[in-house]
């Protein structure tokens, strides 16, 4: 994924319309700075918000994300645009938030809601399919998302303490190496298979065995019976 341009508009300390550019940076390599509770975290918020409709930390509230300075008559929102496998993906979000009615006094409250275009055409604008079709595209839920592309401060150790099979599941879906588990898996069924096929006429090939000594045990219980040598009968 390569992040083009993020919009925050009235959402957590940033108040009004503000844009991030990011195809006028002129380096790959860049650094978010600036004084503590100076906002850098709510710039990562508002991209994970975008994708997944949750923050980059657990102790953020996504049901009070509106700017405390905005007012009532304005109205809440991000937007990110990104690009994948030469596709332009365009995300509008906005929180659960208080509005100003249309009609008369007072206020309302605005549930989240979200809209998708890939590519300028619109695809979905039900906030629940918009998350999983980026979610699709991206190849990452949330969870795996926060630990890798976008670690918060403090909490890259929990990528680096993570037990062995869930870094391995997470750099899976990031190096996308799927296929190649999938042509293990083919080799392995292919293998016991084979394996069986072998096992099985194996043991038909016991039985059979058996099956010849039994006949051949009672053909001679029958000859001493009757008082015929097998060597006569045989002649």
């Amino acid at each position: 994924m390569k992040p083009i341009k993020l919009v925050i508009n009235n959402f957590g300390p940033y108040k009004g319309f503000n844009e991030v550019d990011f195809s006028s940076f002129t380096s790959n390599l860049f650094v978010i700075s600036g004084p503590t509770g100076s906002g850098k975290t709510f710039i990562f918020d508002a991209i994970s918000y975008a994708l997944y409709s949750k923050t980059s930390t657990d102790r953020r509230d996504v049901e009070s994300l509106k700017c405390i300075y905005a007012s009532k008559e304005d109205s809440s929102y991000v937007e990110f645009t990104f690009e994948i496998n030469k596709n332009i993906y365009f995300v509008h979000k906005e929180p659960y938030q208080e509005v100003k009615k249309r009609k008369g006094s007072g206020t309302r409250i605005v549930p989240k809601s979200g809209l998708l275009k890939i590519n300028d055409k619109l695809i979905d604008d039900k906030i629940g399919e918009v998350d999983k079709k980026i979610k699709a595209a991206i190849g990452l839920d949330y969870s795996d998302f926060k630990m890798t592309v976008m670690v918060a401060q403090g909490q890259f150790y929990e990528l680096i303490n993570a037990d062995t099979n869930k870094r391995k599941e997470i750099f899976r879906k990031i190096l996308k190496t799927q296929y190649i588990d999938t042509f293990i898996d083919l080799i392995k069924d292919k293998y016991f298979n084979i394996k069986n096929e072998i096992i099985n006429k194996e043991n038909e090939i016991v039985t059979n065995m058996r099956n010849i000594e039994k006949l051949s045990d009672s053909l001679n219980e029958y000859l001493k019976e009757k008082d015929i040598s097998y060597e006569l009968k045989k002649d």
